[in-house]
């Protein structure tokens, strides 16, 4: 006995219009065949469904403020790495004071500065990327430390700025 056969139309995963005409027995396993086809194009949309959204930084702010340091405290909706960037100085002629960065996957993020200035004024940005590499930055938020300014206090780190070949500049 001659065993018929049946064309059957599908759909790659993420393809419109593309169609790919198989023949499959309509006889005992049929139905096998096309669950597992069916199964097999869902996991295939599954996995290549990619992750374009960047974590969400909430609830920013400094604790532990004290005349040399600072602790830097935010959330994400996401498991994401912890970096903070800080300045001081007027806005149009910052002075670069460093970046901390924590590689740790986490919702809760803390970053602690050091070696801040007594009675000192910093811009402080905090950054978050996830897994899939997808970054967020912060708007620019300020502290200033406790304490009384001093000439040393204001002196943490000198920028060079003549002289760099277009790289981040050399700091002292």
């Amino acid at each position: 006995m001659a065993q018929e056969y049946k064309t059957v139309r599908a759909f790659a995963a993420g393809e419109s219009g593309h169609r790919s005409d198989t023949r499959l027995p309509t006889k005992r396993g049929l139905g096998i065949l096309a669950i597992l086809s069916l199964w097999a194009v869902f996991l295939a949309g599954a996995v290549c469904t990619a992750n374009n959204t960047p974590p969400t930084i909430a609830d920013v702010s400094a604790a532990d403020i004290t005349e040399t340091g600072a602790t830097i405290v935010w959330t994400t909706d996401e498991p994401a790495t912890s970096a903070v960037s800080t300045t001081t100085g007027s806005p149009d002629r910052p002075i670069i004071v460093g970046c901390r960065e924590e590689s740790e996957l986490v919702r809760s993020h803390r970053v602690t500065l050091r070696d801040l200035g007594p009675g000192s004024t910093y811009r402080y940005w905090v950054k978050s990327r996830d897994a899939h590499g997808n970054e967020s930055v912060s708007e620019e938020y300020a502290l200033t430390t406790l304490g009384t300014p001093t000439a040393a206090g204001r002196l943490i780190k000198v920028t060079q700025l003549r002289g760099t070949s277009g790289n981040f500049p050399d700091a002292y």
